[in-house]
């Protein structure tokens, strides 16, 4: 008896060190590779202007714009996580560490809290033996480029672990009301982290309908219970809408909530127009799967089934039994939705799979004959396990970066030094958010960047300071416009891999292969219009005048047509005008008349003679019936109103 309680204790005392080894990897990761790029660099903006004061905004609006956008859908990581960044980085400064360690801590707690509650059920061994395959299985699923999700300020991990956490309190307290409410409370903070975990709480309400209409005995009990997690699940979500609320007001807060369902919609492929078959998609997305994670989805399905059996005939605990269900059912809602409806990124199953492994981690309550317990996980890490190269990924860039700064930040380092130096009234000029936002997290103050295609014609009177970051570059990112805009036309005054700063003299206005004008509030127009319109207005401008006019510069002399079309239509007078005749001039030539009546395109193909050896394109509408409101006596405005333009694209 004796020798077997001191073989547990050097158990527990390898498997605590095992997981204080793994996070000590995670936390030098934190120190050395620190901030992230794109997505991640953006939460951690967000939760530093929240430390600042600015509210909860991002500084580098992902429509390009320029200032704060507050409450932006964009901002995908929720208060759960970006509220404790704030803190931390109101305690500590902008440091390039504070979001990783956020994160990392964040899973830190939660793992330590899982041992806690398994050991509450069990003993010290089994929570610690639980603890051990869950962060193999978590570690093997994020090797190589995933590995960021642990020291990143991004929300996958963080959700599923609390989901984790979630499933095993309800698992273990099905009828106690206090850990009801935290399980719903638990479920609502992983929401708040990563609305995607909304799929892992399904189960849980389907158990709470199934209770209510199948347990006719204590149907009122689950009723009480069920509506104290639903109230818990939904107090965070809640009181977040209202600061929305209070700092919006309604109609702004309306507009953000179509922004979000907007976001939504692309996110989650709902607008894509498809021809292929649900097998068919399965199929490619399996590809997919199979090319992002090393497996694919029919060895989870195997997997899956074989070990159902095991937990249905051996396991003798309700406990046991609602653990794997509930995980592999969460895993499965969140698999299914990447499948089918998701845009296909890989890091969206990250949570499904994280609660597949969860399940499959329950293998170890299971009481099978002396010996097969452990040969059974055996086989399954085996069937799961990364080639070599990929384990030691985390540790070999450790080692090359010799636990100090990667060779990223350094660069990172050296280029907000240098952009300090060019600091100026203007903002910094970017190719697109994603280039930028780390850039501007580190920088002394915020709301440096705006992107190239927002510039108006009074940008273009000084010097421009363009910053692009080389990993972030075409096709993949869609950066041939910023490319075709830059080229040839800037000059690289100082690079740092991936970043590089150019300098671009004043006076040059170009377009590039595909430019939308857009000639709404937040639009571009001012670069483009030269004489003949009025004011800006929520999304359009009214032509002022019986003509108006445009002026581009092309990168180099055009070799084909170009098309330029018009979105607009004509101001009618209720009916007194029957249509206005526009007269379309480029370079002085009269190329197409336009009968411009209700909203629509208006299309003109400008053959590339008229520009040979030229790079300037100037834009003439002679407009006919252009006329005054005041004129009607509808009202008191003496516009002569001709057409409301929305947007020009050139091709």
């Amino acid at each position: 008896m004796k020798e077997q309680g001191n073989r547990l204790i050097i158990v527990n005392i390898i498997g605590v060190s095992i997981l204080l080894l793994f996070f000590t990897i995670v936390f030098a990761h934190v120190f050395s590779s620190q901030l992230g790029t794109a997505d991640d660099a953006a939460i951690a903006v967000a939760a530093r202007n929240l430390a600042e004061g600015n509210g909860y905004a991002t500084s580098v609006p992902f429509d390009g714009s320029y200032g704060l956008s507050e409450f932006s859908p964009g901002i995908t990581t929720g208060p759960t996580m970006v509220l404790p960044a704030a803190l931390m980085i109101k305690l500590f400064g902008n440091k390039l560490w504070v979001p990783g360690f956020v994160t990392a801590t964040f899973c830190l707690i939660l793992l330590f809290l899982i041992i806690v509650f398994i050991r509450k059920r069990f003993n010290f061994t089994i929570a610690i033996l639980f603890s051990l395959v869950l962060i193999f299985f978590f570690y093997n699923l994020t090797v190589t480029s995933k590995f960021v999700q642990w020291y990143v300020l991004l929300g996958e991990l963080p959700a599923a672990f609390l989901n984790i956490l979630a499933v095993i309190l309800i698992a273990a307290y099905p009828n106690n009301r206090k850990y009801i409410l935290v399980t719903g409370l638990l479920f609502g903070l992983a929401f708040m982290a990563k609305m995607l975990s909304f799929l892992g709480f399904i189960p849980i309400l389907g158990l709470f309908f199934y209770s209510l209409i199948v347990k006719q005995d204590n149907r009122k009990q689950a009723m009480i219970n069920y509506s104290f997690m639903a109230l818990a699940f939904a107090t965070p979500y809640l009181l977040f809408e209202l600061w929305k609320f209070i700092s919006f007001g309604l109609t702004d807060y309306l507009n953000n909530w179509y922004a979000f369902l907007s976001l939504f919609a692309h996110l989650s492929g709902v607008n894509e127009e498809s021809t292929t078959t649900l097998l068919e998609k399965f199929v490619h997305r399996n590809e997919l799967f199979s090319i992002g994670y090393g497996f694919s989805i029919y060895l989870l399905l195997i997997v899956s089934v074989a070990t159902s059996i095991f937990v249905y005939y051996f396991s003798d605990k309700k406990f046991v039994r609602f653990l794997f269900v509930f995980s592999m059912l969460g895993a499965y809602l969140h698999l299914s939705y990447w499948m089918f409806f998701s845009t296909g990124w890989s890091r969206y199953a990250l949570i499904g799979l994280i609660l597949y492994f969860a399940g499959l981690s329950s293998l170890v309550f299971i009481k099978l004959p002396k010996g097969i317990s452990p040969v059974i996980i055996i086989l399954l890490v085996i069937v799961f396990l990364k080639p070599l190269s990929e384990l030691k990924e985390p540790i070999s860039r450790l080692q090359q970066s010799g636990f100090s700064y990667c060779l990223r930040l350094e660069n990172l380092q050296k280029t907000v030094s240098f952009l300090e130096k060019y600091k100026q009234e203007e903002p910094f000029v970017s190719a697109w958010w994603a280039s930028v936002v780390d850039i501007e997290y580190a920088m002394p103050d915020l709301q440096n960047f705006r992107r190239f295609d927002h510039l108006t014609k009074e940008d273009y009177k000084h010097d421009l300071i363009i910053v692009s970051n080389t990993k972030f570059t075409a096709p993949r990112f869609n950066t041939d416009k910023f490319d075709h805009w830059n080229k040839g036309i800037s000059k690289v005054i100082f690079e740092a891999p991936p970043y590089i700063v150019y300098k671009r003299m004043p006076g040059v206005i170009t377009i590039f292969d595909h430019t939308t004008v857009d000639f709404s509030k937040t639009g571009n127009s001012g670069s483009f219009i030269t004489y003949g319109w009025g004011m800006v207005e929520d999304s359009y401008r009214w032509t002022n005048g019986k003509t108006a006019g445009l002026s581009f510069t092309l990168p180099s002399p055009a070799k084909d047509t170009l098309t330029l079309k018009l979105l607009g239509f004509g101001y009618l007078a209720k009916g007194r005008i029957k249509e206005q005749e526009v007269a379309v001039y480029v370079n002085n030539r009269f190329i197409t008349k336009w009968y411009v009546i209700n909203q629509n395109w208006y299309k003109v193909i400008i053959p590339p003679d008229i520009i040979i050896d030229s790079t300037k394109v100037v834009v003439d509408l002679r407009i006919d019936y252009a006329a005054s409101p005041a004129d009607f006596g509808y009202s008191a405005d003496k516009r002569r109103l001709g057409l409301c333009v929305r947007k020009i694209v050139i091709e």
